[in-house]
Formats: C-alpha cells, sequence, structure tokens
C-alpha cells in the first residue's frame, strides 16, 4: 500500500502541471463564463457562487417542488439543490 500511495502521488505530480497548462487554457473562456454567470453578492460575506446560495428560484428544479423562474441551462441536476 506504501507504494500505491507513492505512485499515486508521483502521477499527481505529473499529471497536474500537465492539465493546468495544456487542457484549461482551452476551457477558461468557458470558466470565466460561469463564473460570470454563477456568482451572486451577499451582504456580510462576499461574492458567491449562486448554487451555494441556495437560489431556488433561479436554480431550482419545478420536478422536485421548487419554484421556479429560471432557464433549464441554470437548473441542477436530479434535483440536487432540493435534496440538500
Amino acid at each position: 500500500t506504501e507504494h500505491r500511495l507513492f505512485f499515486s502521488e508521483l502521477i499527481g505530480v505529473v499529471l497536474g502541471p500537465y492539465i493546468l497548462c495544456m487542457v484549461l487554457p482551452s476551457k477558461a473562456g468557458e470558466i470565466c463564463d460561469f463564473i460570470r454567470r454563477h456568482t451572486k453578492e451577499v451582504e456580510g460575506v462576499g461574492d458567491v457562487c449562486s448554487y451555494s446560495s441556495f437560489d431556488f428560484l433561479r436554480h431550482g428544479d419545478e420536478n422536485y417542488g421548487a419554484p421556479v423562474e429560471n432557464t433549464k441551462q441554470d437548473v441542477t441536476e436530479q434535483g440536487k439543490m432540493e435534496k440538500s
């Protein structure tokens, strides 16, 4: 088990920089768009992800009893927010 742990750490050291340098730059636009669309300012806290504020009007799924005023793009999958 010590050898397995060592090799998994070694793989992480090799793959981490590869992913950061080769894969993520092509996704930078999508990541920035997600942050721009889903950032919400909460008084006394600052900027947070809108999913973390449990905004059921925006992210709720009507199939799980949430009131909805959202686009299908903003709905959580399989009622994850309602199940929390």
